[in-house]
């Protein structure tokens, strides 16, 4: 059996090191969605430019690909439409932006979604995403205004649109 005899510096820079790549191999399992880059990046389903920063979505897959849409229904549609059993394009999350932060995108799966002919969203559905219900309730007084979750938006748009 051999012993080897390490400084207590270098054993320190051995044990940092560790640490760190361990730490950075971790961090870095979570696929993230990337920042839309407005009037540049194209949305994915219909190919618009995205350029309003109350509307877009992200999806994003277990192997970090990032799908950029100008609108929650493009993004909707093209959810109902990926191949969910496909590992390759397995989805990991779904964002959107929150409407009353321009440009910050929000988990859709959590987000209230308030669907109004108040919003113009870039496609039509008017339906916009916020973080919270306290968030969304003054665009939910009106009666002619429609609450949603993010089931919601999906079935909407899968038979309403």
């Amino acid at each position: 059996m051999y012993i080897i005899s390490l400084s207590n510096s270098v054993q320190l820079y051995i044990l940092l090191t560790l640490i760190f790549n361990l730490s950075f191999l971790l961090c870095s399992c979570n696929p993230k969605p990337d920042p839309i880059n407005f009037n540049s990046d194209k949305c994915v389903n219909c190919s618009m430019t995205i350029s309003d920063k109350k509307w877009g979505a992200e999806l994003v897959t277990s192997k970090a690909k990032v799908y950029k849409f100008d609108s929650i229904e493009c993004m909707a549609l093209y959810f109902l439409a990926f191949d969910k059993n496909n590992p390759d394009t397995k989805v990991f999350s779904v964002w959107t932006i929150n409407y009353l932060i321009p440009g910050e995108l929000i988990d859709a799966e959590k987000s209230i979604y308030v669907r109004s002919n108040s919003f113009h969203s870039p496609m039509g559905l008017n339906t916009a995403s916020f973080l919270t219900e306290a968030e969304a309730s003054e665009y939910l007084k009106s009666d002619t205004n429609k609450k949603l979750d993010w089931k919601g938006v999906l079935n909407t748009v899968q038979h309403d649109w």
